[in-house]
């Protein structure tokens, strides 16, 4: 982590008081233990991210592409998990005479571009569900 990013978590840990800040704080048996018992997780596309999925913990996926749909299936909300990505960049491109489009794969969009109010909502909808 860069000096920044460490600063920008330690003043999230002042705003959120119940969440950990457990980065390379743990091994791998630790960190499915502790997946295991999260009320919600939220990450990015990664192996952590995997491991929530796997254990059914409740999942918020961040995706700065749409790669997503290789991964679900197209499928977009599950039981167990919900899946958030920035705004597409698509080219438009013509097949049999049908306008079509495709995401070009070098312009993804950095995560921080996804509104913090959309994470929230899924995240409110997780707990509300298991209460």
């Amino acid at each position: 982590l860069t000096q920044q990013e460490i600063i920008a978590l330690c003043d999230l840990e002042k705003d959120f008081p119940k969440v950990i800040n457990l980065v390379d704080k743990l091994d791998l048996e630790e960190l499915i233990l502790m997946i295991d018992r999260c009320s919600v997780f939220i990450a990015q596309d990664s192996g952590p991210l995997h491991i929530a999925m796997a254990v059914k913990t409740p999942a918020v996926a961040l995706f700065a592409t749409n790669e997503w749909r290789k991964i679900f299936s197209g499928i977009r909300r599950g039981d167990t998990h919900v899946v958030i990505s920035c705004n597409p960049i698509y080219s438009p491109y013509k097949l049999g005479g049908v306008q079509n489009r495709y995401l070009k794969k070098d312009q993804s969009q950095p995560l921080d571009s996804i509104p913090i109010s959309k994470i929230v909502v899924e995240v409110e909808a997780f707990l509300t569900k298991r209460n």
